[in-house]
């Protein structure tokens, strides 16, 4: 591995004064693979991520992700996700796109807390975030985020639940995806105190009772041992560790459907890191061995590093949409 970096990174004499990774062939190969992902992105994003199916089955975790990103960023506790509020979430996400409206009243008049009540869902807090028109989840949650109102709910305090849920349809003539985000908090369950138990008479015993034998002192012994309490803490120990071991995974796989739901931003930070390591490599060429220059190969490095800043306005300007969002 080090004599590879020093061959394509580090002018030496070996490779005389010229990194392979800014020679002709080099050079090309890296501005076809720059090319090759973005294609990959944009196909990826217009025909994977626009199939309904999928993108309803990664959007969701994904925006619950962000959320509860935005929530630790500001010392606020993570929001679980309740069945509940996603079925209402769905209920609301149907009716907009079955009726062809954004709004957080609906044509009939049904206020948000109605989906709430139809999906059994009772509440001492609830908000609702809604977003149409979007081509990525980050897109979503940036947007939601630089709206005061929407920031607000996504960072109430009182919040402790989160469902989110999407639904295809048309808005103003066109095809669209509209996501509804729910918020809540539900009531708390009255437990009545359980009634104090009647103390049972003592019986009078009419004789003494027998001595115990031998055998019955060894039993009493044996089910009165330890451990059984070493037991008990083991399998608590085993429990703790799998309760750690799910929440990890969990955040992994809200990592990966952010991945998965926000193409063109991951690609916007590979490309990033990509002209980074460019301009690094052109650095150390000018600076190593500075009296050893090859304005050819250093143009080839600039010309990488306008390559990637182009990709890059590219897939953020001309890739991205509007979101709306009320």
């Amino acid at each position: 591995m080090k004599e590879l970096i020093k061959k394509y990174f580090i002018p030496h004499e070996g490779n005389d004064y010229k990194p392979h990774f800014f020679r002709e062939r080099a050079v090309a190969g890296f501005a076809a693979f720059l090319l090759f992902i973005f294609a990959l992105t944009f196909v990826y994003s217009n025909v994977v991520l626009g199939n309904y199916n999928f993108l309803a089955q990664v959007l969701p975790p994904a925006l619950v992700g962000f959320a509860n990103t935005d929530r630790t960023s500001n010392s606020l506790p993570e929001l679980k996700v309740n069945p509940l509020l996603v079925l209402a979430a769905k209920y609301k996400a149907d009716d907009m796109a079955a009726k062809s409206y954004f709004a957080h009243i609906s044509p009939e008049g049904l206020s948000p807390w109605f989906w709430f009540g139809k999906a059994g869902y009772s509440f001492s807090y609830a908000g609702e975030n809604l977003a149409v028109d979007f081509s990525e989840s980050a897109d979503v949650n940036t947007a939601w985020m630089n709206s005061a109102g929407h920031r607000a709910n996504l960072l109430n305090k009182n919040f402790t639940e989160i469902g989110i849920a999407t639904a295809k349809g048309f808005y103003q003539g066109r095809e669209t995806t509209f996501v509804v985000q729910l918020f809540g908090t539900p009531l708390p369950v009255f437990v009545a105190p359980p009634k104090t138990p009647v103390a049972a008479p003592v019986p009078t015993a009419t004789k003494p009772p027998p001595k115990p034998t031998a055998v019955s002192k060894v039993a009493v012994e044996t089910e009165t041992k330890a451990p059984a309490q070493v037991a008990g803490e083991d399998v608590q120990v085993i429990a703790q560790n799998t309760g750690e071991n799910s929440l990890y995974m969990e955040v992994k796989k809200a990592e990966a459907y952010k991945i998965l739901s926000s193409p063109n931003e991951s690609l916007a930070y590979l490309y990033m890191i990509l002209g980074a390591l460019v301009g690094l490599a052109l650095i150390v060429m000018i600076v190593v061995e500075i009296k050893y220059q090859h304005p050819r190969h250093i143009l080839y490095g600039l010309l990488l590093l306008v390559l990637i800043g182009g990709l890059i306005y590219l897939n953020l300007n001309l890739l991205s949409t509007n979101v709306l969002i009320i």
